[in-house]
Formats: structure tokens, sequence, C-alpha cells
């Protein structure tokens, strides 16, 4: 039986491989040539470990195909800053500083973008512990891709990544201090415009309580005559309305005598005495309606006439009010300036902290990025401060009447067989790892597809260590589908055809 926490016999690692290769064929249907697996190779990918402090490694790839991009930025002169704020020893001389330098954190003064070859993208970086604990070191006799970058190279990017590192905590301390004493120089100042404002209301308070007291009793006397003068208003207006609506009682009686008339002239069949009640009802209506509108228009006028007397006393009252509290005025007038003054520090100083916080952040994050290219607590064997560790391939190359298939690459999750199951189908493992290996899969998958350079150099390798050449095979293959069906992976009948396949493709293509 295979146990999911044992390693992988070469066996069965063997087999899972053949399994793969096998469903891979397979695809297309019935449409599809008919394919030859030309050769299964193990190959190796190289990386180096370069130590960082105890426990923590920077992963260099030493093929390599992969290159980070980093933006080193330069933050504004900070020290300039620093010294005018200390310099600064009047609120006047303070807001000079404020607005000289109120545009100064707004952008990095220069923005240069590096690139190191052989540094992994930060994305793949995580969640790598376990399987750089299983990659084997140096081994004897393994076939590895060409390195290009080396030992000395490997310190020479470990330093770049330090020196970023270091110059960017620096920067952020630097933009820390920057923060903080603009926030203890605004808040100093703030209060001393605080204080400079309750000094002002403590210095009126007296003279501004005896005009109140007496604009308060010339108010109480305009508003008695304001309201003994809308009263008024209301007493004329209410007999004129008296007026209208006993007149618009009489023209109501006016109408009856003239519609009983008309009645009566009808009933006598006397057109003269139709006319006349007629004429006399028209007559009577047009009045009716000129009164209406009268009433309407009058109470019109009446709100017009008190809102009129409303608005002058209001002015009225306002102009003893700026006659009498000339102290209040006064005092609002100079708490207004000291207000405006303070306002003004608070929005110079609040939109530079902002600035400066902006700053910051993207350090921060350039920070956190170059922190994620180092594996922490990772305890790889050895002393040495550069470690060499090599990421197992099986490269497989089909062929058929019409063409040669591109290259397939398949990374080795050593000590779980359950990778290889989920490739064909049989069971997805508990826990998805590896990110690192599977972008070097498939940035050697596109190379393969698009460099012709890098194409040669893997098909010489893998042509040169061909499993299906090696006289170990067949026992070895059959020896490992044995326990893969012992294992439930595979049933028996997919092994057998699995092998037979394999043992026909040993034999020499027919003749075309």
């Amino acid at each position: 039986m295979v146990h999911k926490d044992k390693p992988i016999e070469a066996s069965i690692e063997l087999a899972s491989i053949v399994v793969v290769a096998e469903r891979q064929r397979s695809k297309g249907g019935f449409l599809k040539p008919v394919e030859r697996i030309d050769y299964i190779a193990k190959l190796y990918y190289p990386i180096f470990l370069s130590k960082i402090g105890d426990n923590n490694y920077l992963v260099v790839d030493a093929v390599p195909l992969f290159a980070k991009e980093f933006d080193v930025k330069k933050i504004p002169e900070v020290e300039p800053f620093l010294q005018d704020l200390e310099n600064a020893a009047t609120l006047e001389s303070f807001l000079g500083v404020l607005e000289r330098y109120s545009n100064h954190f707004d952008e990095f003064t220069s923005v240069e973008k590096e690139q190191l070859s052989g540094v992994f993208p930060p994305e793949w970086m995580e969640d790598v512990h376990d399987f750089f604990q299983n990659l084997a070191r140096v081994e004897e006799g393994i076939t590895v891709l060409d390195e290009k970058i080396f030992e000395p190279d490997v310190e020479v990017i470990k330093s770049k990544i330090m020196e970023y590192k270091v110059q960017t905590e620096n920067d952020i301390a630097l933009l820390k201090k920057a923060l903080g004493a603009l926030e203890e120089k605004s808040l100093y100042w703030n209060d001393k415009v605080l204080e400079e404002e309750k000094s002002i209301a403590f210095k009126y308070m007296d003279q501004i309580k005896i005009e109140r007291e007496e604009f308060e009793k010339v108010k109480s006397g305009i508003e008695a005559e304001e309201k003994e003068k809308i009263e008024e208003v209301e007493q004329s207006y209410k007999a004129k309305f008296e007026e209208l609506k006993s007149k618009l009682g009489e023209l109501k009686k006016r109408e009856r005598e003239a519609l009983d008339l008309l009645k009566e002239a009808k009933e006598a069949q006397d057109n003269t005495l139709i006319m006349i009640a007629e004429n006399d009802l028209k007559n009577v209506k047009k009045q009716m309606e000129m009164v209406n509108k009268r009433l309407k228009t009058l109470e019109e006028e009446k709100r017009f006439e008190i809102s009129r007397l409303k608005e002058h006393y209001k002015n009225l009252i306002e102009s003893e009010r700026r006659r009498i509290m000339v102290t209040e005025a006064k005092r609002d007038e100079e708490i207004k300036e000291k207000e405006r003054v303070r306002l003004s520090l608070l929005s110079y100083s609040d939109y530079i902290k902002d600035r400066i916080n902006r700053l910051i952040a993207d350090r921060v994050k350039f920070l956190e990025e170059l922190d994620k290219a180092i594996i922490k607590f990772l305890h790889v064997p050895g002393e040495g401060a550069v470690v060499k560790v090599y990421i197992p391939f099986y490269v497989i190359q089909y062929s058929s009447q019409k063409k040669i298939r591109a290259f397939s690459l398949f990374p080795v999750k050593i000590g779980n067989p359950g990778y290889f199951a989920r490739l064909f189908g049989r069971q997805v493992p508990v826990e998805e790892r590896n990110r690192l290996v599977y972008g070097i899969q498939t940035h050697l998958d596109n190379l393969l597809q698009s460099n012709p350079e890098v194409y040669r150099q893997v098909s010489e390798k893998a042509s040169q260590n061909n499993l299906l050449l090696k006289s170990e095979f067949i026992a070895r293959l059959r020896k490992g589908l044995n326990e893969l069906v012992k294992s439930q992976w595979l049933e028996e009948t997919e092994a057998n055809t699995i092998l037979n396949s394999i043992q026909t493709q040993l034999q020499p293509p027919p003749p075309s």
C-alpha cells in the first residue's frame, strides 16, 4: 500500500508519470493521428537558496526564466523640511514653511525601473516551505538544465534586494519622522491660536454683557411696537372684510329676488319683464364676482402689509444691535481673523500629511513585495550561505507521421502520489501547493513552444536521458503499476492497457 505521508518509491513515481503520458497521448479521439511516445525523461531545474539572516532564504532562478522589475523610487528631500520646521519659532514663520512645502511631497522625485534576473515572482513564493524541505540538494548523475546564474551572481542579487530593503526602510522612517514633526508643530500652533481666541473672548465678556442687556431692553420696546402695529393692521383689514361680506350678503339677497322675478316673468310669458329680470341677474352676479375677487385681493394685501412691517422691525432691531453691541462685533471680527489663520494652518498641514502618508503607503507596499521574495523560517541542510537545489521534471515528447507534438512538463511532487492521481482524474489531493513549481512549468512550456534554443537544449538532454531505453524500465513500470492498483489509484485493466501500450511503443516504428 502507498500512503500519502510516505516518500514515493521510484517505481511508483515512474508509473504515475507513464499514466499521465498515456492519458495525454490518448486525448483527441479517433480523428487524431496515431501517436507514439518518443521519450520520457527526467530532468532537473536548478535554483539557489541564498541565506538571509538566521533562517531566511532568497530564492534565485538559476536558468533564469524569471526576471523581476522593481520600481526604485527616490523620496523628496526630508531633512530641509525638518530643519525649517525646527526653525519656525513664530506662527507666521510656521505658516510660511507650510506654504513653501505644500506641494513638496506630492510625488517621488524620480522613478527608475530596475530589473533583476532570477528573482521569482512574489505571488509564487507562498506556501513553498514543505516543497523546499523535500527537495534534493546536489546529486550525482542527474541531468540539469544549463545554469546561467552562478553563486557569485546570487550574492549580487541578494545584495541588491537587501539594498532596496534597507533604503526603503530608511525612507519610511524618514517620512514618518517628518510626519511626526509636522503633527507635533501643527498641534502646538493650533493650540496657540485657540488659546488666543479664548483670550479675546474673555477680554470682551463683561462689556458685551452690558451691551447685550441694553440691547435686550431696546429690542423688547421695538417688538412691543411691532406687535401693536400688526394688531392695528389686523383690525383695519377686519373692518374692510366685514364691509365686503355685508355687501356680498345684500347682493345674494338681490340675486334671489332677481331669480324670483325671472320665474314669474317666464310663467306670465312677459318678454319685456324676462329681459329686465335677466339683465338684473347678470348685473348682480357681476357685482358678486367683483366682491369675491376683492376679498381675495384684500387677504393678499393684508399678508403683504404684515410682512412689510415685520421686515421693517427686523431691520430696525438689527440696526439697533449694530449700534449698541459694538464690542461683540469687534470681538467676532478679531476671532474670525484668528480662525481664518487656524483653518489655513490645518488645511496646509492636513494636505501635506496626506501626501506624506501616500508616499509611506507606497514604500510599505514595496517593502512587502521585497519581503515576499524571501522565504522565512526555512531549515535547509548545509551551513553554506548559498544552497543549490533541483526541481525534478518529467519531459514527454509525442510524434506521429504528420508532426511532433509540443512538450508537456509535469512537476513531480515528492511525497504524495495523490498529485499524479489528480492528473489522470482519480482523486484530488487534500491541499494544493507548490505554485512556484507550476509557475516554472508554465514558463518552460511557453518557452518550448516559442524559443528554439530552449527546445533544442531540453530535447537534447531529454533524448540522452530517455527512460524508455533503460533496461530496468519495464520492470520498474510493472512494479509501480501494481502498487498503484493495490493502492486503488488505478484499475487493473487500466494498468494492463498502459503496460501493453508502452511495450508496443518500445518496438521500432513501422516503415512509412
